[in-house]
């Protein structure tokens, strides 16, 4: 799972949790810009929420979205549109997407058992945004089909084209589901998410206590 994806024993990680906060690199692996990333994501997102169902509710909005502001405004990259939403749906799962799009699944919400809980894995998914794990995977997405380039041509064309190129390669769930970050990616974002929760206030501990 991309999304909550701590996947290793809770001993290991309350050792791993423990250790210095990464330097995130300023830049992504194809050196794209945060504009071009957020573009990326703007119209990543809108497609997305083509394919899934989104809860509206404004509560539940208002209440996830200032966690996700709290956590985001203490990490690496405070200034990038950070937005969470709902998806309706029992699957247990969340996915962040490029700019800092947030989605969490109904079916993983219901199953947390704190807010500390919440807050670690709303943090972990922050942290793949902060390291550019989510930019670089859907980079070599587009780049392994030849696709990089007009992707990158055509984002602040409001001509369709990037949004047919992501329906080419299967849409935009399908594209999330054929992410997999590597240890170090998650590692990574453990770690981030972890020193998030600290500053604004949320026991870490929740990532052991998630498992």
């Amino acid at each position: 799972m991309g999304a909550a994806a701590l996947s290793v024993a809770p001993g290991m990680l309350s050792k791993r949790l423990w250790a210095d906060e990464p330097i995130v690199p300023d830049h992504s692996r194809d050196n794209m810009t945060d504009e071009q990333e957020i573009e990326l994501g703007k119209q990543f997102g809108e497609q997305y929420e083509k394919e899934v169902s989104i809860v509206s509710n404004s509560m539940i909005d208002d209440y996830l979205g200032g966690m996700v502001r709290e956590l985001a405004a203490r990490s690496q990259r405070p200034n990038m549109p950070y937005y969470i939403k709902l998806v309706n749906t029992m699957d247990v799962n969340a996915c962040s997407i490029p700019g800092g799009g947030v989605y969490l699944n109904r079916g993983l919400l219901e199953l947390l058992g704190s807010e500390d809980e919440l807050a670690a894995t709303l943090a972990h998914e922050i942290g793949h945004v902060v390291g550019r794990h989510v930019v670089n995977q859907m980079a070599r997405s587009f780049q392994a089909r030849q696709m990089l380039k007009p992707v990158l041509e055509n984002l602040n064309k409001d001509n369709g084209v990037v949004q047919q190129i992501i329906l080419k390669l299967g849409g935009a769930v399908a594209m999330i589901a054929m992410l997999h970050f590597s240890r170090e990616d998650e590692a990574q974002a453990d770690l981030l998410g972890f020193y998030e929760c600290l500053r604004a206030g949320w026991d870490p501990h929740g990532f052991v206590k998630e498992f």
